[in-house]
């Protein structure tokens, strides 16, 4: 039989695997942080932009609950106005006090837009001229009866805030 001698192959040492050398996995390493950075930041600034709106629509409906007491309070001070019931001047009054407590918060409320402050102001002398024309009716009810009331009421243009 034959031996035969086979050489020795001799390999190069295998170094250690080497972690991120190589340029390519540095390159995706380093686009994925940056894909998913932008991405953090993109959605901390669409979260910050929803909750700015969730903020001005609960300030919308605070100053929409407040139009709605201005609402119930001149209704109650129309209501007052037409009696001739002695609590009807104190009932008024009461009405009064409420509306201009809502008027003054919806003014306040809307301090940050000037559009809406002009708005308030106007309103604001229209419910002035309805409470004294309330105030004279409530007057003259008492000193000449609820039916020349109503008829001055009528004839200054009472009846188009009814």
């Amino acid at each position: 039989m034959r031996f035969v001698q086979r050489a020795e192959i001799q390999y190069a040492p295998v170094p250690p695997m080497q972690l991120f050398r190589s340029i390519r996995v540095r390159t995706a390493f380093g686009i994925a942080l940056l894909v998913l950075s932008a991405a953090a930041i993109l959605s901390f600034w669409d979260l910050s932009r929803l909750e700015e709106a969730a903020n001005q629509v609960s300030h919308t409906h605070e100053v929409l609950d407040r139009l709605d007491d201005l609402l119930f309070a001149f209704r109650d001070s129309i209501s007052a106005s037409r009696g001739v019931d002695p609590e009807a001047t104190r009932l008024h009054e009461e009405s009064v006090q409420s509306m201009q407590s809502a008027i003054d918060d919806v003014a306040r409320l809307t301090i940050d837009n000037p559009t809406q402050q002009q708005r308030i102001g106007s309103f604001k002398n229209i419910i002035n001229q309805v409470i004294a024309l309330e105030r004279r009716r409530l007057e003259l009810a008492e000193s000449k009866g609820p039916v020349a009331a109503n008829a001055m009421y009528a004839a200054s243009g009472g009846t188009r805030f009814d």
